[in-house]
């Protein structure tokens, strides 16, 4: 028999989370989570669920939205974030982007009273690129979903304004000529400026480990001892209280002979104390994020280089080379980390469709022989 009443379940589609509640005289309602990422999902959908068997909460009944300012929501919502263990610089980044918007509004508004016109006029004013506007567009309407799921708002304004196009991106990655100037660069810069109290070299080490692991510049500063298997050429990208990914799950990558090498180099052969941080910087036990971002554009100069490669590039580096050759999809977005496998590809759309190629027409030369 059919009970009347069950307990909700976490449904997924199309990359978003939804609370499935159903009724035998009422029927089935979906309610949407506001979010892709499954932890915030499962935190949101516990906090229903139980108001929902208390009685609390009633999925069918419509739900009077709390008057709340947008300013305010926007506080409350990156006070979630810390909550949740973002990195600080990304919270910063999305607070910005949201009092930027609040700023075109009346002071004192409602989330309740943002309306599609001044999503449009903020996304799309002139000067933005056509990246700005899909990502600004994306994370406004993150924000108005969350907005949504905290009842402060009964609709996303989002929803009714159309979405910018996406450009495809380009990949930004070094080639091994480029990546053999950069070490050069670094080389050079070491034998003329070089100091007994400061070595240079040590930036090489890091240039060629992020190149051979893929790892993001947080999770390169944040890498212990403990995660190293260097046996296996294995490390663990732990996500935990400490330093938290940005997907928000932990993976184990597969590290190229290149990386490996640095880290037997920097062991010396000698075991490692677990705690400590793989990569030092020139006077700290740890890697600074500022200053490894700021002389990867220091020697990208002396090495002539293009501007548009960034340390990010390393990383984009690992990925197109594992696409080249052909590891499928699904492989390299557990390597690098992605939420989505759809990133993945979108990012390396070109690199897979050529070793896709190359690997079809290798097949039928072979049978054709």
């Amino acid at each position: 028999m059919i009970p009347a009443r069950r307990a909700p379940r976490l449904r997924k589609k199309k990359g978003s989370y939804y609370a499935d509640f159903y009724d035998r005289h009422r029927g089935r309602k979906w309610v949407a989570l506001g979010t892709k990422n499954q932890r915030d999902a499962q935190r949101r959908f516990i906090e229903l669920s139980d108001a929902y068997m208390r009685g609390d909460y009633d999925p069918w009944q419509e739900q009077r939205p709390r008057l709340m300012r947008l300013a305010r929501a926007i506080d409350e919502h990156m006070a979630m974030r810390r909550r949740e263990g973002q990195a600080e610089r990304t919270i910063q980044t999305r607070a910005g982007l949201f009092r930027r918007f609040a700023e075109t509004l009346p002071p004192e508004i409602a989330v309740i009273d943002v309306r599609p016109e001044h999503v449009r006029d903020f996304v799309y004013q002139p000067h933005f690129t056509e990246h700005s506007r899909a990502t600004h567009y994306a994370r406004l309407r993150t924000f108005f979903n969350w907005c949504r799921s905290q009842g402060y708002t009964d609709h996303n304004p989002c929803d009714e304004v159309r979405p910018p196009r996406k450009p495809r991106p380009k990949i930004n990655y070094l080639t091994p000529a480029q990546l053999d100037r950069l070490l050069e660069a670094i080389e050079a810069h070491h034998a003329l400026h070089g100091r007994p109290d400061r070595d240079l070299r040590w930036y090489a080490d890091v240039v060629r480990f992020t190149a051979g692991s893929g790892l993001r510049l947080g999770e390169l500063c944040a890498l212990k001892w403990k995660d190293v298997h260097l046996a296996e050429r294995l490390i663990v990208v732990r996500s935990d209280a400490e330093h938290r990914t940005k997907s928000g799950d932990s993976r184990i990558v597969q590290i190229a002979p290149m990386a490996a090498e640095v880290l037997h180099r920097l062991s010396g052969g000698r075991e490692m104390p677990g705690e400590a941080y793989v990569f030092r910087g020139p006077r700290s036990d740890r890697l600074s994020y500022e200053l490894t971002s700021r002389l990867f554009r220091k020697y990208r100069r002396l090495a002539k280089l293009p501007e548009s490669l960034t340390f990010h590039s390393l990383r984009k580096t690992y990925g197109t080379v594992l696409a080249s050759a052909g590891v499928p999809i699904r492989s390299i977005q557990k390597l690098l980390g992605h939420s989505d496998v759809r990133i993945t590809a979108q990012v390396y759309a070109d690199v897979l469709s050529t070793a896709l190629r190359e690997q079809v027409e290798g097949a039928f030369e072979r049978f054709e022989e």
